[in-house]
């Protein structure tokens, strides 16, 4: 987390993506089994989409808005798709 906060300043667009990256990797690394989706931990997992979404607030908040645009899109969709795709699409 500490590279993340030295990057973000500097190149937020490319910290924004090792965010989603390693994310993305926790998430669909972590993969449990039907009994563990009512459990706490399962929910825990999402939570490193927090950082995304807090460089995301930043990108936002400080580049460019055709960049801040593509980088809400392609933030959204991977979360969408990547936690649609673990939680199998139940609710």
């Amino acid at each position: 987390m500490s590279l993340l906060a030295g990057v973000v300043r500097r190149k937020p667009l490319l910290a924004l993506a090792m965010a989603l990256f390693g994310s993305t990797a926790v998430v669909a690394g972590s993969r449990g089994s039907v009994h563990e989706s009512l459990a706490a931990s399962y929910q825990g997992r999402f939570l490193s989409y927090l950082a995304v979404d807090l460089v995301l607030g930043f990108v936002v908040a400080t580049c460019a808005r055709r960049a801040s645009i593509v980088a809400v899109v392609v933030s959204s969709t991977v979360q969408l798709l990547v936690i649609g795709g673990v939680s199998g699409g139940t609710t």
